[in-house]
């Protein structure tokens, strides 16, 4: 169950601004007072003839409530307390009954329809009412093959995330991860949900570590295909990997800079896995750790002046601070005897990691910059490891056993709402959110 106490980490209330001698719905995000928006998202209308128009419909109505029941902004009214008749006009505001809305408590509803057309193609029309005030406030029309309308209903989404919020939504997202099958593993990206999966490497090796490019259309990973751990990268619209670091021993845990210009990542060619970082193109390397124990998992702070790493120079792996330059650095964690994977959050005050915890199971914790207090965020659920957060901070995506055999969830950002998102056989590791891109999908088939 959601829970809406967020303790002011994630606050709205509903302002009430005149327009037209009547009131409009503002999500004002970080006041005391929280009240997730009632939202009601009846599935779209199917016009046209298609062998498979109810199957999409009813799909395309699961994807949107999915979308806004993982927000804390919304409160999804399921479908079962619904009054007006399925199957209803919810194009025209002329043909809505408000009012029937209104009793179930709705103050925004999401209307649509999806037109089938010849050879696999769709439109889809999407609109965002006030109930309220009985007015469109937001409009929109995609067309394109009917296998693609998942990720239409995101973008539209993430607008309406944006218009009542004013803060820019993530659904149209990936993650791209490592998924193992009968000992091989892949490279493997897919939406922010879990659909559109697919493997971004071919080959018959050991494929670990992805983490992406501010691009976001690139993708760095460590690869066995040379008998070594070698950093490699490959586009996620498909191709030949290139190889990137070949130095004798690791190549792993590479983390890019937010400019792209900096590569960070552990290497062991010295005889010890210490912490660099070069170019994309290999060059301008530097060393910028210089210990007796190990450091490694090096990430860039959204700024991109400081690199969180792990070191285990004080007997065991904590968490440690530098700048991007290797001087002053500190040790952040000191509770906990095993401390791994930092992931800094988007807004540049926290940073989310993995732990070992008295019962030798590992957990997410978060640890704020400022006051240094430390939560908990998963437990008593098999192992959670690797977090990563979404380019909002809202959300974290993470690997857990919880069902015997590592797959991907996604969680809100308190560690609530944790829902299971990786599809299909296999086991699935190491996940990374996606940062934004200028067009939603870019690079992909």
């Amino acid at each position: 169950m959601k829970n809406v106490a967020k303790a002011g980490l994630l606050t709205a209330i509903f302002c009430m601004v005149p327009c037209q001698g009547m009131a409009r719905i503002k999500v004002v995000i970080d006041d005391p007072n929280f009240q997730p928006l009632p939202i009601a998202i009846p599935d779209p209308e199917a016009v046209g003839n298609s062998a498979k128009g109810k199957s999409v419909v009813i799909e395309a109505g699961r994807v949107l409530r999915d979308d806004f029941d993982l927000s804390d902004f919304f409160k999804v009214i399921p479908p079962a307390a619904y009054l007006v008749k399925k199957g209803s006009h919810m194009l025209k505001a002329g043909d809505i009954d408000f009012g029937a809305w209104f009793e179930v408590g709705a103050q925004a509803l999401i209307g649509g329809s999806i037109h089938f057309m010849a050879r696999g193609k769709m439109e889809l029309e999407l609109k965002l009412f006030e109930v309220a005030r009985g007015e469109e406030v937001l409009h929109a029309r995609y067309n394109g093959p009917i296998k693609m309308v998942s990720r239409y209903l995101h973008r539209f989404a993430d607008r309406v995330v944006k218009r009542l919020t004013g803060e820019r939504g993530a659904f149209a997202t990936r993650i791209v991860c490592a998924r193992k099958i009968k000992g091989i593993k892949q490279i493997y990206v897919m939406d922010a949900d879990g659909r559109h999966g697919r493997a971004l490497t071919h080959n018959r090796t050991i494929n670990i570590l992805p983490t992406w490019a501010p691009d976001g259309i690139t993708v760095y990973f460590t690869s066995y295909m040379r008998h070594n751990p070698d950093l490699w990268k490959v586009a996620i619209s498909g191709g030949k990997p290139v190889p990137v670091s070949e130095y004798r021993g690791l190549n792993v845990g590479a983390s890019l800079s937010p400019d792209g210009n900096w590569i960070a990542l552990t290497l062991s060619k010295d005889g010890n896995s210490e912490i660099y970082k070069m170019h994309p193109d290999g060059s301008g390397m530097h060393r910028l750790t210089n210990s007796l124990g190990i450091d490694s998992s090096p990430a860039w702070s959204p700024d991109g002046t400081k690199i969180a790493f792990v070191s285990s120079r004080s007997g065991n792996p904590h968490i440690y601070l530098m700048n991007a330059d290797g001087s002053n650095q500190t040790r952040l964690t000191f509770v906990g005897t095993y401390n791994q994977t930092p992931a800094w959050s988007p807004k540049g005050d926290k940073v989310a990691f993995t732990a070992r915890d008295e019962r030798n199971v590992f957990d997410l914790f978060v640890i704020d910059l400022e006051t240094k207090e430390i939560k908990r965020l998963t437990q008593d659920q098999g192992n959670n490891e690797n977090p990563s957060w979404a380019p909002n901070g809202r959300f974290l995506t993470f690997a857990s056993s919880r069902e015997g055999i590592y797959k991907i969830y996604v969680m809100d950002e308190d560690g609530s709402n944790q829902r299971k998102i990786s599809r299909g056989t296999g086991s699935f590791t190491t996940p990374e959110w996606s940062p934004w891109t200028k067009e939603p999908y870019a690079g992909l088939p």
